[in-house]
């Protein structure tokens, strides 16, 4: 705990101590059933997947509201918050996050990377050829993609 995790918020402690909590929303998602994607939606991720993308790409696998499509080089878990402090002796700038969001599945999976849903091939570095292999996957799997959500 930091001063400013203290001050922030949600979980409570004394300054210096590591704490593990849950995140207690502050708006259930059952309130947002009516705001729900209509069939299938597909999330790409690539090596530049990076912080809050994360934990959009690992809370909507783990509920099982999104396909992931990609290859697996991202890790499971992030950092956040980050506060940044200056050395003394030699006036360095260290800066550090002060939390680690593990995924909905557990913790256990942060030393992991995320395994996507759909395998895309490692060599599409361009974006554009990724979105285009994703687009010629979800065409070519359309039928089985229409009958798994009936």
């Amino acid at each position: 705990m930091t001063e400013r995790n203290i001050k922030l918020g949600p979980i409570q402690g004394k300054q210096g101590e590591v704490i593990e909590g849950t995140f207690n929303q502050l708006v259930p998602v059952d309130a947002h059933k009516g705001l729900k994607i209509p069939g299938r939606a597909y999330l790409l991720m690539g090596p530049l997947s990076y912080s809050s993308t994360i934990l959009f790409l690992t809370s909507l696998q783990d509920s099982r509201q999104a396909v992931i499509a990609g290859h697996s080089n991202v890790r499971s878990c992030t950092t956040g918050r980050i506060e940044t402090h200056v050395l003394s002796g030699s006036n360095l700038e260290l800066t550090m996050p002060t939390l680690i969001f593990t995924r909905p599945s557990g913790k256990e999976h942060c030393q992991q990377p995320i395994e996507p849903d759909v395998y895309l091939s490692n060599q599409v570095i361009n974006s554009n050829e990724a979105v285009e292999d994703l687009a010629k996957y979800i065409t070519a799997n359309r039928q089985t993609t229409i009958n798994t959500l009936q």
